[in-house]
């Protein structure tokens, strides 16, 4: 008698009682708790969020990384290659591309060995810098807007705001940019140190709650971006992004757009970063980034403005006076 034939595994352990094939279950690592772990999220679009905000807004990453490498001659991979000044963008850019190098030190590594990770990591890094632009624009969107004069937000958004009788470009600054009223016989009078660009930057860079004055900070558990990158200080782009942001969220537009013709947020961001690269007046973008400085990182602002030590000096006094004494005795 012969023996018969064993069904097939899915057909013997695979099937419902209706007879139909079981669906195969999605393997998933789990957690002591028993919860699902979530995958691991490639550490470039953690990087890229920091990257967009601090560091450069609009140009994408690659070419951001391009200009680095020929600025450095990494390309060559010649440790003594001699940096040559390429014009003021390119200063910019390979400032950003510093900033990246700083955060992710393996990056040039990855970037000249490998061809596949290489690819992967731009492309993380990007998709980090694109993330967070729509998250702080959703945010900011609804949150910021009621705070705006109605007349000043109606030309905003209809694009018949004008200055000196003019349309304006957008490499002009609103009065949303200043601390008081514009004032074009003064324009560097409390420019960039509105009350809503500090709130806006709070609210991005701390936290949401940070924004609000009737919240303390300290009880809060959760970190802020600054934290998580161990950001201290601000810097030009950081503030443009700020300002850009702000920008749009007066807009009347729902999608950010950098070319769009009633917000021209591009033209926008490079003109406050064209400010803060400008030699001729560097003294007053320092104010301007110590102003920012003391309004979002205060503790830290105090501790390294004041770099005198006072007690040592007082020592020093005491012993020119007794030096001082001795000799007019002899």
């Amino acid at each position: 008698m012969s023996t018969p034939t064993p069904a097939p595994e899915h057909e013997s352990h695979n099937l419902t009682p209706s007879g139909s094939l079981k669906r195969p279950l999605i393997e998933e690592e789990l957690m002591k708790t028993g919860r699902v772990k979530s995958s691991k999220q490639h550490p470039g679009v953690f990087h890229g969020k920091h990257f967009a905000r601090y560091y450069e807004m609009f140009a994408h990453v690659s070419t951001v990384i391009n200009e680095g490498i020929e600025y450095t001659g990494l390309e060559e991979n010649d440790p003594n290659s001699v940096i040559i000044n390429h014009g003021h963008m390119a200063d910019h850019l390979y400032t950003a591309f510093q900033g990246l190098c700083k955060a992710m030190p393996t990056m040039v590594d990855v970037l000249l060995d490998n061809l596949t990770d290489s690819k992967d990591l731009v492309k993380a890094i990007q998709l980090g810098a694109g993330t967070t632009q729509n998250d702080d624009t959703g945010g900011l969107k609804g949150a910021i807007i009621t705070d705006f004069l109605a007349s000043e937000l109606h030309q905003l958004q209809s694009g018949t705001a004008t200055i000196n009788d003019s349309p304006i470009s957008g490499s002009h600054w609103g009065n949303f940019c200043y601390s008081g009223t514009y004032n074009p016989k003064a324009p560097l009078v409390g420019a960039l140190k509105s009350p809503m660009l500090i709130w806006a930057a709070k609210y991005i860079f701390l936290r949401p709650m940070s924004a609000s004055d009737d919240v303390d900070d300290n009880k809060s558990t959760r970190s802020g971006n600054a934290t998580l990158h161990g950001m201290t200080s601000v810097s030009g782009a950081a503030i443009a992004y700020v300002a850009t942001q702000v920008l749009f969220a007066l807009s009347s537009g729902s999608t950010f757009k950098p070319t769009s013709p009633t917000c021209k947020c591009e033209q926008f961001y490079e003109s406050i970063q064209d400010f803060f690269n400008d030699p001729d007046i560097e003294e007053e973008a320092q104010d301007i980034l110590e102003y920012w400085n003391l309004q979002l990182f205060p503790k830290r602002s105090r501790m390294t403005t004041d770099t005198v030590n006072h007690q040592l000096e007082l020592f020093r006094a005491a012993k020119a006076a007794v030096h001082a004494t001795t000799n007019e005795v002899q």
